[in-house]
Order: C-alpha cells, then structure tokens, then sequence
C-alpha cells in the first residue's frame, strides 16, 4: 500500500503529464488570442489531477503504455476544468482551488467562453489517438468521452432543475441518480474504461470495472458533500458553506428535509432561499449549523449507513 508521500507524488507525477500535454497542445496556437488567454488558469492551480491519475494507473496495471494513455488522460483533465468552469458560473462560486474564480476575475461572459474553448480543445487529443492507437480503440475512446460528456451534462441538468423549482424533496435514491451521473461517470467510470481501452483489456473486464467505478464515484461524492459542509476553505479551496449557498442537493440535505422537526424545516428553507451571502460570514450559516448538529446523532447512522452500502456494492463489484 502506497504511503501518503507516495500517492501524492504519484497523482503529482500523473497530472504533470497530463497538463504537459495540454500545454503543448495550447502552445501550438496564438496565446495572444482572447480564446487561449485563460485556457491554462485553471489546469495550471494547484489540484490533485484524480482523473488523469485514475486513467493512467488502470492502463499501465493491465499492461498499457504511459505514452499511450498520456493523451486522453489529458482529454479528461481539460474536461474537468472545463466543468469547473461552468460550474462555477453555473453556481456563484467565488473560489476556485485557493484562487478567485474565472467567473470573479474576467466577468461571466470571458468564463463561460474559456469553458467552451475547453471543451472542444479536450477533443484534439482523442483524434490525436487515430494516430496514436488503433482506429478501433480511438473510436472507442471518442464514444466514451462523448457518453462522459453527455452523462455529465444529464446530471448537472437534474441539479440545476431542483434548485430552480426550489425542490429539496429529494430521496437518497434521486440524490444517487444526479451523481451517478454528474460525478461518478467523468470522474473515476470513464477514466477506468479510458485506461482499460488503451491497455486492450476484454470487454467483459471494461464492463466490470465500469460498474465499481460508478459505486466508487458515489462514496466519494458522499464524502465530498460531508468535507463541504464542515471543512475550513484552507483544506477544500473552496468558500465555507458553498455548497448550501449554491443550493446543492446533498445527501446530507436530503436527510435533514425528510428527518427534521417542522420548524428546523422551515427556518432551513427560509435560509437558503436568501441571496448569497458576500465575502465574509454570514451569521446565519452558523444558525443553521446548531440545526444540523441537533439532527446529528439521529442523521449520523443513515449517513453512515449510506456510505456503507456504496462501499459495500464496491466489495461486491471487485
């Protein structure tokens, strides 16, 4: 089992690869131009490049070539900035990885124009592999990103749809379908079967793999959510509270709609229906922080219970 200092030069050693390539890709065109100028921010921040990571270790584990797989890893680590990007506009965000966001620091038009040329940047790398590889696994590799992409758009599109009814009736199950597809495909299902693809693994394993992948996505969600709501901007990147700001639907929320006392349930909606708060605190977070905690001991075991069960399915699945 890898030490902390050896995942971490790991993941280190894995995105620098991938953002290698992307900046050369990026260096083939004019940086002057306003459509590149912003195109680096992002992948160039400090992160821990999950996606890249998760590609290249499957591929070179069944048998592949770095060389090989370096591209399309490259072509999920631009996706992922690109959904940053727009989620970012999508959400309000402030920060993004210690820093201002693109949305905070060129204005939302420029930011959601760096995303697109993001997006269709990340497709260079996968006509790359016609070259690269066989056509029949580039093909491959071109149908999964699309599927990725799609299955990604299909579960923001669920998100952003609740919190525009204003919905926060959501059931573990609703909460599991959003992000199975909003994170479990592009984050750890399509980079597995990038991997497995490159290293010419058998269908039936590319199928299995798939299916742990998308168990393993929602447990890290899961976890995700929990670090969101109680960890300092210091170990997230990210603003306090922003996912209740933004008006994610959590687990956590989800459980505290349906298990809360009617006026823990009425003082929560009233609060997360104001505008955002600015930069510094908002004393109403912390009101509705006390809600939680007094739901803690009877929300704590089916959370709990929750993240067992997708751990449990991952068991299963390996």
């Amino acid at each position: 089992m890898l030490s902390a200092a050896q995942r971490d030069a790991y993941l280190d050693a894995c995105r620098a690869a991938a953002v290698g390539h992307i900046t050369e890709l990026i260096g083939t065109r004019d940086r002057g131009h306003p459509a590149y100028r912003a195109v680096l921010d992002y992948p160039l921040r400090e992160a821990k490049g999950l996606r890249p990571a998760i590609a290249i270790a499957v591929c070179r584990a069944l048998g592949g070539r770095l060389a090989e797989i370096v591209p399309t890893a490259s072509a999920f680590e631009l996706l992922h900035n690109a959904f940053l990007v727009h989620d970012d506009v999508e959400d309000g965000s402030e920060l993004r990885r210690h820093a201002p966001t693109l949305a905070v620091q060129l204005g939302v038009p420029l930011a959601v124009h760096t995303g697109d040329t993001m997006l269709s940047l990340a497709l260079e790398p996968l006509l790359d592999n016609m070259r690269l590889l066989d056509l029949g696994r580039a093909l491959r590799l071109l149908g999964l990103i699309t599927r990725v992409m799609r299955k990604t758009a299909e579960g923001q599109a669920l998100e952003l749809t609740w919190i525009a009814e204003q919905r926060w009736d959501i059931t573990a199950d609703q909460y599991v379908e959003m992000v199975t597809h909003k994170t479990a495909w592009y984050t750890f299902a399509g980079p597995i079967a990038a991997g497995a693809i490159v290293a010419e693994a058998p269908p039936a394993l590319i199928d299995e793999l798939s299916r742990f992948a998308i168990d393993l996505g929602v447990a890290f969600q899961v976890r995700d959510d929990i670090l969101n709501l109680r960890a300092e901007p210091s170990a997230t990147g990210k603003e306090s509270w922003g996912d209740l700001w933004e008006g994610k639907r959590t687990l956590i929320l989800a459980l505290f709609f349906a298990r809360a006392a009617p006026e823990d349930v009425a003082f929560a909606r009233a609060l997360l229906a104001r505008r955002r708060p600015g930069a510094g605190a908002d004393p109403a977070a912390a009101q509705l922080d006390r809600a939680l905690d007094r739901l803690g001991d009877r929300l704590a075991p089916d959370v709990r219970s929750a993240v067992h069960a997708a751990f449990c399915d991952i068991g299963r699945a390996a």
